[in-house]
């Protein structure tokens, strides 16, 4: 069977090289690797053989590109590889020939991000799913464009939109392509976590109301049922795939309020409780 390894180094700051080697028995690339995680959501590739050990030297180099600054994977579909990268001026979504690197299209996806700070650029994978190909932005938008050619069929601010909170450093998440709908933990008071169809961009259901993480949310099948796992900022939530339900939600901590009040409790100050944080109630201390 074909094998292919792929790397990726910082060789600057924030700078994005992308190298694609294969092993001395490798007579054609590999076939897929379609979103963050791989095609089961698993992290793992069932039907592929590793070797058991590399040359002294490592294995033959293919090809390197440095795209620029960056932290995004690669979706690999076929002979394509899919990622994003920001340039001083711009952050793109861009298509590489996967046997020479050579690039087949570049689409521009908004201004760069933290440009001149110490961790500039995109953050999220793009996922492939048929003939189109979904990308989000640290700023927290998400967009649809047609893997062929790379010409953009939709764009939403959902960050703005649903009035997103949790991601100040910069939207992680990559987009959860499944079912027909994109799924993004956005942190919104009524929209914690958000489904958009996948045809158009609009609105399919939104459920909780936590604020948001930097983890992208995980398919599950549990007794038949299609459900989705999220990892908010301080819970961990199950969202129902088909109705958008929340069937439950787990609290984990209370973030940095929780931690106000520990240090409170050892100094034996009185500190407001999360509740009256919520609602901007006065305290006196």
């Amino acid at each position: 069977m074909a094998r292919q390894f792929v790397s990726l180094n910082l060789i600057a700051p924030c700078a994005v090289a992308i190298a694609l080697a294969m092993c001395p028995t490798t007579t054609a690339l590999a076939q897929t690797w379609p979103q963050w995680r791989g095609p089961s959501h698993a992290g793992t590739a069932t039907s592929e053989e590793l070797v058991d050990s590399f040359p002294a030297g490592g294995p033959p180099v293919l090809w390197v590109r440095d795209l620029g600054q960056g932290y995004s994977g690669m979706a690999v579909v076929n002979d394509r590889v899919y990622t994003l990268a920001q340039t001083l001026y711009e952050q793109q979504l861009m298509c590489l020939a996967a046997d020479s690197g050579e690039t087949l299209w570049t689409i521009s996806i908004g201004w760069p991000y933290d440009g001149g700070g110490l961790y500039p650029g995109p953050r999220s994978t793009p996922a492939v799913v048929g003939e189109r190909v979904f990308y989000v932005t640290p700023q927290g938008a998400v967009g649809c464009a047609r893997a062929s050619d790379g010409e953009l069929l939709w764009k939403v601010d959902f960050q703005e939109k649903y009035h997103g909170r949790g991601t100040e450093f910069g939207y992680s998440s990559s987009p959860l392509v499944v079912d027909d709908l994109v799924i993004l933990p956005v942190g919104g008071e009524h929209a914690g976590i958000v489904a958009l169809k996948a045809n158009d961009g609009s609105l399919a259901w939104k459920a909780g109301k936590k604020p948001a993480s930097y983890a992208t949310p995980i398919p599950i099948q549990w007794h038949g049922e299609p459900l989705v796992i999220a990892l908010m900022q301080n819970s961990l939530a199950c969202v129902h795939r088909r109705t958008g339900e929340l069937w439950w939600e787990l609290d984990l901590s209370y973030g940095i309020i929780r931690l106000f009040q520990v240090v409170g409790l050892a100094w034996n100050i009185k500190l407001p409780s999360k509740e009256a944080l919520a609602l901007g109630t006065d305290t006196k201390i």
